[in-house]
């Protein structure tokens, strides 16, 4: 399954940059046979459209490989051992992974796009909802040290 989903999803990120081009030169021809500004903000909105496809196939990527790693180590390496790795642990080592990979994808896409306002944002979201989610994370972790 992992083969059959990363080399679909590899295949048509090795292809889309033969497709873009010409589409965004249509896109340009027929809204800018009236008013060539239309045209050439309809060839942007394609440009910028494309982008966000990418950033979409390489996050599904991403993902995919994540999961395949996660089966190989921690489900046939681990079971041989007798130790067990939590599924907590797990999750997020693979959230840690998904993040820093979104904002090297979303910044080879969106170069001119600053990431530092998005962290101050995610920093101060994360601050309110540690302050509200208080006593709940307390008993989880004091769950988790049980365990």
């Amino acid at each position: 399954m992992f083969a059959a989903v990363a080399g679909t999803l590899t295949l048509v990120l090795v292809l889309l940059p033969f497709i873009v081009q010409p589409l965004i030169e249509w896109t340009a021809a027929t809204f800018g046979k009236t008013d060539k500004s239309m045209g050439e903000m309809a060839a942007s909105l394609v440009q910028n459209i494309i982008k966000i496809i990418k950033v979409l196939l390489w996050m599904a990527l991403t993902v995919s490989i994540v999961r395949f790693l996660d089966f190989i180590v921690f489900r046939a390496v681990f079971a041989k051992s007798e130790s067990e790795v939590s599924s907590l642990l797990r999750n997020v080592i693979s959230i840690i992974i998904y993040i820093v990979a979104f904002f090297i994808i979303f910044q080879s896409q969106f170069p001119d796009i600053p990431l530092a306002p998005l962290f101050t944002g995610s920093t101060i979201l994360g601050i309110v909802v540690g302050l509200a989610l208080q006593d709940t994370l307390g008993n989880l972790f004091s769950g988790i040290a049980l365990q």
